[in-house]
């Protein structure tokens, strides 16, 4: 079942230029900070920064639903017609915290209605 909001990231070109502006120029408290993924607690929500290693980036925010149980959603959601771009994989320690993640996903028909990604934290994590 979607539980949540895991976080809303953006892709970055220079992490330490980007995590300077979040945290010096905005003044967000940095709660993970890597060459890689650096985050915020902005409210209580998590809003991240993954890195593109200097590649170009899109200029979009990736909204990560929260689940307790991924291949059960997963599930739901293709029975509704859903396509996903991969399929269900762990992602490596040190990228996006410690999360199990489903990439990217587009429904097949209302862009409108697109489900940029679901995440499951390991069992026994704190982000459950």
């Amino acid at each position: 079942m979607i539980t949540g909001v895991q976080d809303v990231y953006y892709e970055v070109q220079d992490m330490k230029r980007a995590v300077a502006f979040y945290r010096d120029v905005l003044g967000l408290r940095v709660t993970e900070e890597s060459e890689d993924w650096s985050a915020f607690n902005v409210g209580g929500l998590r809003v991240g920064l993954d890195s593109t290693e200097g590649k170009p980036t899109p200029k979009r925010a990736i909204l990560t639903l929260k689940t307790n149980d991924i291949r059960a959603d997963a599930k739901r959601l293709r029975d509704k017609g859903i396509r996903f771009a991969s399929e269900i994989g762990d992602l490596r320690l040190g990228q996006r915290g410690d999360l199990r993640g489903l990439g990217r996903q587009l429904p097949q028909a209302d862009a409108a209605a697109e489900v940029s990604e679901m995440g499951e934290p390991p069992i026994g994590s704190s982000r459950n």
